[in-house]
């Protein structure tokens, strides 16, 4: 993808139009047009679904559709039900004793799976089970044994982290063809789907079984006040939301990390084997920062500038998506072209190739 996005910046320049499957989109290239789309408090825009064929399972299966399937007034009415939670900063450094327990049993774990010459096989698996042992650690407050125990009351582990591969995949594939998948059931749509019953069905084991110790522990007042912290928040705000649509928001918090999580942290131990001075100059950081045998704190992470420094560029030179788009909900100009509203899909490229971008710079 992107050197196919590049391909189109190199011959049509810094804005161009692409039809694809009856849907037009306005690439952008220019960093300025991309800050006039971003930026500009004038023009509403709508997000478009990252997985478009995914929200259209979600309809058909019934379940909620999440908030990368939704825009307008519901966006923002499921989105309130967890900003407030997961973006204060104090509230997050709250989780810091479970994320640093499972960071342990992950660190420990490595040196007993490596290979005679210090190779992990199937790093990405690893990393996998990594997030899902910390997701269900944070927001259900489960302890399986997702390490060493690949079968458990819910699901299997490996068949879960595959079924994610799948699903990304199979909606890629299906979005990127004709959308024959609205009116037949393809093969590939078929894929998808049974993929994605076995993904959500096990995720859904989880939440039901958390929901409902909730209950019973709040009917006869044993609920300690630090259990169960997200859930507790998200149930108190849903008002008439239903337990479908609110409970998605969970069981995304697993599956949109699925597809984060492992891309992200092996991209950035890409950049640290590549960049060999900027792998000191952090790991001085960190030892300058955490005394040696304690666990890592908000106040540590505070002050880890080039930590930070380190995640932004890394961030940039690998983007996790390649593009924004949004929806204009009126007409715009972008780059000296009119743009109507709805009719047309901005892009925002955030791959920027211009000479002083195409290298890895910390300062």
């Amino acid at each position: 993808m992107r050197e196919i996005l590049k391909s189109l910046h190199h011959n049509y320049g810094p804005v161009v139009k692409e039809t694809r499957s009856g849907d037009t989109f306005v690439h952008l290239f220019h960093l300025d047009d991309i800050c006039g789309v971003l930026r500009n408090s004038q023009v509403q825009t709508d997000v478009y679904p990252l997985f478009p064929p995914l929200g259209f399972y979600r309809r058909w299966r019934r379940i909620g559709p999440g908030i990368g399937n939704v825009n307008g007034e519901e966006w923002r009415t499921l989105r309130g039900l967890v900003q407030s939670h997961i973006l204060r900063p104090n509230i997050v450094a709250d989780y810091l004793p479970f994320i640093n327990e499972v960071a342990d049993d992950f660190l420990t774990r490595l040196p007993g799976i490596q290979t005679a010459n210090g190779e992990v096989p199937n790093l990405y698996e690893e990393v996998a089970k990594w997030h899902l042992k910390s997701t269900a650690r944070n927001v259900f407050e489960t302890h399986p044994g997702f390490f060493d125990n690949e079968v458990n009351e819910f699901f299997d582990v490996r068949s879960m982290i595959e079924a994610t591969q799948t699903v990304v995949r199979s909606a890629t594939g299906l979005y990127y063809s004709l959308p024959l998948y609205r009116y037949v059931r393809t093969a590939q749509w078929n894929t998808m789907v049974e993929s994605a019953d076995y993904l959500f069905g096990g995720l859904q084991k989880l939440l039901d079984r958390a929901v409902e110790d909730i209950k019973v522990l709040s009917a006869t007042n044993q609920l300690p006040d630090d259990k169960y912290s997200f859930l507790r928040h998200v149930m108190s705000r849903s008002g008439d939301i239903p337990y479908s649509e609110w409970g998605m928001l969970s069981l995304d918090m697993v599956f949109d990390g699925l597809i984060a999580t492992p891309a992200v942290l092996i991209w950035n131990l890409f950049t640290l084997s590549k960049h060999s001075h900027v792998q000191d100059k952090l790991f001085e950081e960190v030892e300058r920062i955490v005394p040696r045998g304690e666990n890592v704190t908000k106040d540590h992470i505070k002050k880890m500038k080039y930590m930070k420094a380190f995640l932004k560029e890394t961030s940039r030179f690998f983007p996790l998506t390649v593009e924004l788009t949004r929806i204009p909900q009126q007409d715009t100009v972008v780059g000296g072209y009119h743009i109507p509203m709805g009719n047309f899909y901005l892009r925002s490229n955030k791959i920027i190739w211009t000479p002083q971008h195409k290298a890895f710079d910390m300062e």
